[in-house]
């Protein structure tokens, strides 16, 4: 999990990447290193969502994103190509806090 630097994006997280060895899936380990980066990012003063990209080959991977709040947003036709194959990524996006209504913009607003 890093936070954005930017002056325009200093309220958002994203998690650069997770892994969970085979012999580690199914006992919880997965659910537990997501709370601790979400955790994380709690705890750094203004922000208030968290960013994540998960390929769609990776369907448990993105389930577990679900269950803990991240809802995909859009996505990336052809993201990841690797020996003649290629798949596409999900763009998912978590609240971590209450964002009050005045901050929020309209579908169409460009906020500057």
């Amino acid at each position: 999990m890093y936070r954005q630097n930017g002056k325009k994006e200093r309220h958002k997280a994203s998690v650069w990447g997770m892994y969970v060895t085979p012999s580690g899936r199914r006992q919880g380990a997965g659910g537990m290193l997501l709370r601790r980066a979400i955790d994380q990012a709690r705890s750094w003063a203004g922000v208030e969502q968290a960013h994540l990209s998960v390929s769609d080959v990776a369907g448990d991977a993105q389930r577990l994103y679900e269950r803990h709040g991240f809802r995909a947003w859009g996505r990336e036709p052809r993201a990841l190509s690797w020996e003649g194959r290629s798949a596409d990524e999900t763009h998912m996006i978590a609240a971590l806090r209450d964002v009050p209504a005045t901050s929020q913009a309209s579908p169409g607003t460009t906020v500057r």
